[in-house]
């Protein structure tokens, strides 16, 4: 199987309009700029025909950026470029920038609060490229200044109860949550000695890991169908998230986490 990275086409059953770009070419004009692919992540394939042309992300990193300034101790970070792509029409092409926490390897991609550009497949897509590596790399500037920000205040107890009850409910959207269930101090959890400040950019980075890699608890009901799908049995478990393997899932509350912390940081 073709990894979708490397494709060379669409997938055959797409319409003539639609638009192939490749992923391996778009990688190839930022390592121009200086950005190298450093992590890859691809998608399960939902068939057999979907195989090679599934949804893909790819980080790359600048040595022009290899730590981001102000950020001390376990907030050293560096800033990194992610790509989304797939080739089956199940998704835009899009470029998102972002940060890399030292600490705990977990990337943080920046909200709508920042740039992100994004590209459907039709059109003059090539020309579009070009204009879109200009534009992501035009809001460093931006990204460090936030970071910078949020290291140097704390969120105030309304505003991080907000925060983590906002972001919890979101990645448990479709558990089947006992009501009232949620112990939402898990999704605060200290992973490393050292990360135990209580500064904004550090808090925000434990929540979102918690978000990211699992470990949040709650209680879960259970439901067994009959053939017609009627509900024949319920059954209330302790249960534990786990880690976050949907891409469009991970980006989405990525980005979601970031708007929402800066905003209630500000």
């Amino acid at each position: 199987m073709t990894n979708p990275v490397f494709q060379t086409q669409a997938k055959p059953t797409l319409k003539p309009t639609y638009q192939f770009a490749s992923t391996q070419e778009l990688i190839g004009s930022l390592q121009g700029s200086g950005w190298y692919p450093v992590e890859t992540k691809v998608a399960a394939a939902r068939s057999k025909s979907n195989a090679g042309f599934q949804r893909h992300i790819v980080q790359l990193h600048n040595d022009s950026f290899p730590e981001i300034p102000g950020m001390t101790g376990e907030n050293k970070s560096r800033v990194q470029i992610a790509v989304m792509n797939s080739h089956d029409g199940s998704t835009a092409l899009r470029m998102m920038l972002g940060f890399l926490r030292f600490a705990c390897l977990n990337g943080v991609i920046a909200g709508t609060g920042l740039r992100e550009f994004r590209a459907i497949h039709t059109g003059s897509l090539r020309d579009k490229l070009a204009v879109g590596v200009e534009y992501m790399t035009g809001g460093i500037d931006d990204l460090v200044k936030t970071m910078q920000h949020l290291q140097g205040t704390t969120f105030s107890k309304e505003n991080l109860d907000v925060l983590v009850k906002t972001l919890v409910d979101e990645r448990l959207r479709n558990a089947n949550v006992v009501e009232g269930s949620v112990d939402y101090g898990s999704a605060l959890q200290v992973r490393r000695n050292q990360d135990t400040n209580e500064d904004a950019f550090t808090v925000f980075n434990r929540l979102q890991e918690s978000l990211m890699r699992g470990g949040i608890h709650y209680r879960a009901v259970r439901r067994t169908l009959d053939l017609d799908g009627k509900v024949v049995s319920e059954e209330v478990r302790n249960a534990t998230t786990r880690k976050l393997s949907s891409i469009p899932q991970a980006v989405r509350l990525n980005t979601l986490a970031y708007d929402l912390a800066v905003k209630l940081a500000a």
